[in-house]
């Protein structure tokens, strides 16, 4: 008979959440007086403050509350070691009001059967899992944040000034203000191209960076200043 080892209700409280690999340390923490549903509103607080992807918080409880339980063993030293547990490949601590609830590590890959083994600060066993989906063990901080520049709803966007250049030097080639579920240019009140000027807006709002750098690189800077000052 299967069990489920984790239950949704063990991560309802849940406020705060560090996941270490090979990678290095990430804590994920839930925004102070956040109402919304558990999966959401949370940021990432360390090594970098950013928002993290919405799918991260919600992936990890799926991936803990759909495990698949194999085998059982004691944890025993010997059985750490070999299972590669001491120390796990990822390690997942989870706080509430900054006390530690639990923490669960993930070892090697059993490549004959495609398992993998996890033990839990809950109890005194190491469980033989279906292999996780999802990559832990290999995720970065490209794999964690939201990398989307502009956090904004296509549809919350009521007007649009689209430039070629600096703003102080060239007058804006697109121009318009969404009135009545149209589009009209305030330049001249045509009504615009609807399609058009939604899917420059999507484009806009749908860009995201191949990479998050500590520091802008003197070569770059250079070419961001020439850029902006064209």
């Amino acid at each position: 008979e299967e069990k489920q080892l984790f239950h949704q209700s063990q991560f309802n409280n849940i406020d705060h959440i560090t996941v270490q690999n090979k990678s290095g340390t990430f804590q994920m923490v839930r925004n102070a007086d956040d109402s919304r549903e558990f999966s959401e509103g949370w940021h990432l607080s360390e090594p970098q403050d950013y928002p993290i992807k919405s799918s991260m918080i919600s992936g990890i409880v799926t991936l803990l509350t759909n495990l698949n339980l194999k085998k059982l063993y004691p944890k025993d030293q010997i059985n750490l070691t070999n299972f590669g547990l001491r120390p796990p490949l990822v390690n997942i601590s989870f706080f509430s009001s900054n006390k530690e609830v639990m923490v669960v590590g993930l070892g090697i890959v059993n490549t004959l059967d495609n398992t993998s083994y996890l033990s839990t600060s809950l109890n005194e066993f190491i469980y033989q899992i279906d292999l996780p989906s999802g990559n832990l063990d290999k995720a970065t901080l490209a794999d964690i944040v939201d990398s989307k520049i502009l956090s904004l709803d296509p549809a919350q966007v009521v007007s649009l000034k689209v430039y070629r250049g600096t703003k102080d030097k060239w007058p804006p080639f697109i121009s318009a203000k969404l009135v009545a579920g149209n589009w009209i240019s305030t330049e001249d009140e045509r009504i615009l191209d609807k399609l058009k000027i939604n899917s420059i807006i999507k484009k806009i709002t749908d860009i995201r960076g191949l990479a998050i750098l500590d520091k802008i690189p003197l070569p770059l800077q250079s070419k961001i200043n020439h850029y902006l000052n064209y």
